[in-house]
């Protein structure tokens, strides 16, 4: 069977990869992704681009560790690339809500900022699909508690929010500055 394969790969696609078909070379990973020749032949990859789809995994991996789809950088189309939920997100590149919260991995991180790995980011009993369809800013009570936690208070005072704490929690309360400037706080 592997010399059957082997030919076949030999016959179609070694010209137009630009590799020589005259040389056995089907086990030979010339871009160094963990996907042999014969493997970029069989999933239709480029074997001379080690991340086909540019999604930030190398072919090797998508096919043999993520099982997820080498040529489509979102395998499972909610909006992020494979390689951002494998490695900045820890989502699940094969499903487009991985909290199962009724809002996809991307709309969570682009849109709404809320946490695609907790269906209730704010802790409130309330799933932040609910809420985000029902008018509701799942963020906001998560804000709330995480200030009282703080041991600080906004207020508005000629369009600027001002953060009053103690000293020694500075640094935390910079931080919620920046994340704060465009969330209104009743």
């Amino acid at each position: 069977m592997r010399i059957l394969t082997t030919i076949k790969c030999r016959m179609v696609g070694e010209v137009i990869c630009s590799l020589d078909p005259l040389v056995d070379d089907a086990e030979d990973d010339f871009d160094n992704d963990g996907l042999n020749n014969l493997g970029e032949f069989e999933y239709t990859t480029n074997p001379e681009l080690n991340d086909s789809d540019s999604d930030g995994l190398l072919d090797g991996e998508e096919v043999y560790t993520y099982f997820t789809d080498p040529k489509d950088y979102d395998s499972d189309n909610d909006g992020l690339l494979d390689g951002e939920e494998v490695l900045i997100y820890l989502t699940d590149p094969k499903d487009y809500d991985s909290d199962n919260d009724k809002l996809n991995d991307g709309e969570e991180v682009n849109t709404y900022n809320t946490d695609p790995l907790d269906a209730d980011s704010d802790d409130d009993q309330m799933p932040d699909g609910w809420e985000i369809s029902n008018a509701l800013n799942s963020l906001i009570d998560m804000l709330k508690a995480i200030l009282t936690k703080m041991n600080c208070r906004i207020l508005k005072n000629m369009n600027t929010e001002q953060i009053l704490t103690t000293p020694t929690a500075m640094e935390t309360h910079f931080t919620m500055v920046r994340k704060l400037e465009k969330v209104e706080i009743l």
